[in-house]
């Protein structure tokens, strides 16, 4: 077991559910205040009172696939993922006709979201498990549009910065499952009036095939 070295012994191709960290502690603050929002008081503190069920880091899963592609002893890796409201639809996940608050306050959503991603990986193959190590650059977005009663909010999130993190794969040589976690490290976040930022964490899960 010793003796196989470290490096990236077949392309693979994986796809699954990548998640990045959204970060809205000042968020939650700015929503719920009146003059932010044209609400009735007692719409305001229903939406407070939901808005405060939340964390301040909320994990954002997205629909995503990488390449790997072997370049002498690492493999090099390119990734992409995306969210939408229409894609949280169709698997029941999305309040298909938004939510009322009191006093017929309607309250509608439209979501968009994506991550970017080029690193390098060092990879142990052991046959049936693997371990691997990872450093790249990573870019994540997207935007949150309220429709509340007849005003429109959007909030917006985009950071581009640095990664590092880990990866393991469990299964056959030719088809595993794979889990990562990684370490974000921004470079630049754009500043929203809405206070949300890319957060600290990312993470991966899903299926890989190497061939």
């Amino acid at each position: 077991m010793l003796a196989i070295p470290w490096g990236a012994v077949a392309q693979g191709v994986s796809a699954g559910l990548w998640f990045d960290t959204l970060n809205i502690t000042e968020t939650k603050a700015l929503l719920s205040q009146a003059e932010r929002l044209d609400l009735p008081e007692e719409a305001r503190e229903e939406l407070s009172a939901i808005l405060g069920k939340l964390p301040d880091l909320v994990p954002m899963p997205l629909a995503g696939i990488s390449l790997g592609i072997p370049v002498g002893p690492v493999e090099l890796q390119l990734a992409g993922a995306l969210l939408t409201d229409g894609l949280l639809r169709n698997v029941g996940l999305w309040p298909a006709y938004g939510m009322d608050l009191a006093e017929s306050v309607h309250l509608d959503f439209m979501l968009r979201a994506y991550h970017l991603a080029l690193g390098v990986s060092p990879r142990l193959d052991l046959g049936n498990v693997a371990f691997a190590l990872a450093a790249g650059l990573s870019l994540s977005g997207g935007d949150l549009s309220l429709q509340v009663a007849m005003d429109e909010e959007e909030l917006g999130w985009d950071a581009i910065g640095g990664t590092l993190g880990a990866r393991l794969e469990l299964g056959l040589p030719f088809l595993r499952l794979f889990a990562s976690g990684a370490i974000f490290f921004p470079w630049g976040q754009i500043e929203d009036a809405w206070g949300a930022f890319v957060g600290p964490w990312q993470g991966k899960m899903g299926v890989v095939i190497r061939f």
